[in-house]
């Protein structure tokens, strides 16, 4: 039995260190519950991304990436990092904060969202959106549309378009 039970601890420790691998509504793996429903609002809402996109600093010369946030919304240049660990422990707590810090200091927009946001997302991520792009982000439902979305840049592809409009990759049809 007791082998058992360290395996059972050693999943249920990996679980909470990285979450559960979903897929979206995009059909791309995210790394967590948390970050699929983030993906999907956006998918839902009109929002396009980009997963795991770079973030540079803003140096004239040398540039260099110092983080792949969870979400880069590029209609708006803003990064939206999903800090669902937050309390797992002392060392994420560093590295978020490091983060934020590179962010504030690069002069880059971005929003933090936390696992006791996911339950009234629609609200929340609206406030903070507001507060870091200085509008109102516009209210569009897509998904009961029939609306696709385009797997390499996120783009809304509206029935019966084959190809994205803006990267002219094909667009896969609900049968395959």
């Amino acid at each position: 039995m007791g082998l058992l039970e360290d395996l059972q601890k050693l999943f249920a420790q990996e679980q909470k260190e990285y979450g559960t691998p979903s897929t979206t509504l995009h059909g791309e793996q995210v790394k967590s519950r948390g970050e699929k429903q983030i993906a999907d609002y956006f998918a839902t809402n009109g929002i396009r991304y980009l997963y795991e996109w770079k973030a540079e600093t803003n140096a004239i010369i040398f540039k260099r990436t110092f983080a792949h946030p969870d979400f880069y919304l590029p209609d708006y240049n803003v990064y939206v990092e999903y800090w669902g660990l937050l309390g797992a422990s002392k060392e994420y707590e560093r590295v978020m904060k490091w983060k934020m810090a590179q962010y504030h200091r690069n002069n880059i927009r971005f929003i933090s969202l936390y696992h006791d946001n996911l339950g009234n997302l629609d609200w929340v991520f609206r406030a903070k959106f507001r507060k870091v792009v200085g509008v109102e982000l516009p209210k569009i439902k897509l998904r009961s549309s029939g609306v696709r979305f385009c797997p390499h840049c996120g783009t809304p592809v509206a029935p019966p378009g084959m190809f994205c409009s803006r990267c002219g990759i094909p667009i896969p049809t609900a049968q395959g």
